[in-house]
């Protein structure tokens, strides 16, 4: 592909994605027993298996104080259980509940409907083509998540683009005094 073809297919993608997504989130928001976006989300990654708190956090890339807010709204729904695992009292996991299973399929199903109706114009070669395109997308993007989540574990990043930061604490006077400093490579080590 030449160079403004590509330009072109990627300021389509730019414009186009985004408004897919938002009517599919608008009908999410409207009919789907499941309306916020993050919940959707964490629903969707549980199914998987239960998971830490903080791993939910990460891949999410919000602050853990947003997801224990999102985990908390979803406990009292009734969707996911909060548990320890023996021998490890201080870490948080989360599981779906057959209620969070039944809500997620039910909001899935909502969005897919709404998708199938954007698709509705396309042709059966049409939608072969972008099956296989998006595929590829969707590969280019796990591959890139996989080196990412390489990437966090050697330098202490996070996926949010945050740094390690250490916190020293000292008593000074009557006050005190909170320093950061970010972490020189060979801290790291």
């Amino acid at each position: 592909m030449n160079q403004p073809e590509s330009s072109s297919l990627a300021h389509l993608l730019l414009e186009t994605m985004p408004a897919i997504m938002g009517q599919i989130g608008s009908t999410l928001r409207r009919e789907a027993p499941v309306s916020q976006q993050l919940q959707f989300h964490i629903l969707r990654k549980l199914r998987e298996g239960p998971k830490a708190l903080a791993d939910l956090a990460r891949v999410n890339s919000v602050r853990l104080p947003t997801m224990s807010r999102s985990i908390e709204a979803m406990v009292n729904h009734g969707w996911v259980e909060r548990f320890h695992e023996a021998g490890d009292r201080r870490t948080v996991h989360v599981r779906i509940t057959p209620r969070g299973n039944t809500v997620l399929q039910e909001t899935e199903a909502i969005g897919i409907d709404k998708a199938e109706d954007l698709l509705s114009g396309l042709s059966s070669s049409e939608r072969k083509g972008l099956i296989s395109a998006l595929s590829k997308i969707q590969a280019r993007l796990d591959e890139a998540k996989q080196v990412e989540a390489e990437q966090a574990g050697k330098d202490g990043s996070t996926p949010c683009g945050g740094e390690v930061a250490e916190v020293t604490i000292e008593a000074v006077t009557d006050r005190s005094k909170i320093s950061l400093k970010k972490k020189s490579e060979e801290e790291k080590e």
